[in-house]
């Protein structure tokens, strides 16, 4: 728990940063750093994916590399909202977006683009993962997604172990629990990845897709209506 007043900022609950480090690190081989929770969950979402999109062909994911925007915009981050937090505490915004890569050997390699466009060139995804053991659905701090063509706002509804699986450039933003909820705070990683297909063009999916067993994708605003 950090960040108070004396250091410019609303008191609230988050990893320190060895600890975001560490987690960071999940994919490097790092001897007694690596965090095998990480690796499996990645691995499991890559195979979940192969198996549903284009006819089950092999899909890779890899976390988002400091090639692409430098070492200031880490690969994973850590929210736990709490009711006590003020209203306008989260803003809106966006995980990432090719479009917006600045001069690297990443955009030398694959060349200005906005996510989802063109053969062979990265998706930028992020992968949402509520943490709390129980989270009651009156207790809300869903996580808002915006449409900006049509103003409309899709929430999530928080469940223990959910994944949320959403395109990085999509519009989103934290909101926090209600009174109810107490002061326990509502705990969430998310996990920034690129996707890519070995020999297929990465379709256009909705903004948000629920990761689970008979879930399928969920669109709206623009998306729903272009279906």
């Amino acid at each position: 728990r950090g960040g108070g007043e004396e250091e410019g900022g609303h008191l609230g609950w988050g990893l320190k940063p060895f600890a975001m480090e560490q987690l960071m690190s999940f994919d490097e081989g790092e001897v007694g750093v690596n965090p095998s929770a990480l690796t499996e969950f990645c691995s499991r979402l890559e195979s979940y994916l192969s198996k549903r999109a284009n006819g089950g062909r092999a899909l890779t994911l890899t976390k988002l590399p400091y090639a692409v925007f430098g070492p200031e915009v880490a690969s994973l981050g850590a929210n736990a909202p709490t009711a006590d937090d003020p209203e306008d505490c989260f803003g809106w915004h966006i995980d990432g977006d090719p479009a917006l890569a600045p001069p690297s050997a990443f955009r030398d390699c694959f060349g200005g683009y906005g996510n989802r466009e063109g053969r062979g060139k990265p998706r930028f995804v992020s992968a949402l993962v509520y943490l709390n053991g129980r989270w009651d659905e009156e207790w809300l701090g869903g996580t808002e997604f915006l449409d900006p063509p049509t103003n409309k706002i899709y929430t999530t509804t928080v469940k223990p172990g959910r994944v949320v699986l959403l395109d990085s450039d999509i519009t989103h933003r934290v909101t926090r629990p209600a009174p109810d909820a107490g002061r326990r705070p509502r705990y969430s990683l998310v996990v920034k990845l690129l996707l890519g297909y070995q020999d297929v063009v990465v379709a256009e999916e909705g903004p948000v897709r629920l990761v689970g067993e008979g879930v399928e994708s969920e669109r709206f605003g623009s998306a729903e209506m272009n279906t």
